[in-house]
């Protein structure tokens, strides 16, 4: 959970260090931060490219109300002890973790 909250602060510092940190003790805690190091990821990138196509820089905040959206449910559902998956992101996260 610490990941996703000190994600608003931090956005990508957190996880990685988390991720980091954690990776040789707990899979759970690996894949939770690499899951919210890759929203971030994943809405940077999305609202870049979207901000570039001037048409569609409208939804550059709706992107960002959704990525949050994400991160205070995988927050709630981490701190409960479920694996929540977002759906793209977290097949992702589980590869790049080696889960």
């Amino acid at each position: 959970m610490l990941s996703y909250v000190l994600s608003f602060v931090a956005a990508f510092i957190a996880p990685l260090v988390i991720f980091f940190l954690m990776k040789d003790r707990s899979k759970f805690v690996a894949f939770h931060a690499m899951q919210a190091l890759m929203i971030h990821l994943f809405a940077y990138v999305l609202g870049a490219v979207l901000t570039a196509t001037i048409i569609l820089a409208i939804l550059d905040p709706v992107i960002g109300f959704v990525a949050l959206a994400f991160l205070i449910v995988c927050a709630v559902k981490a701190y409960a002890g479920e694996e929540f998956e977002v759906p793209v992101i977290g097949k992702i996260a589980r590869q790049a973790a080696g889960i």
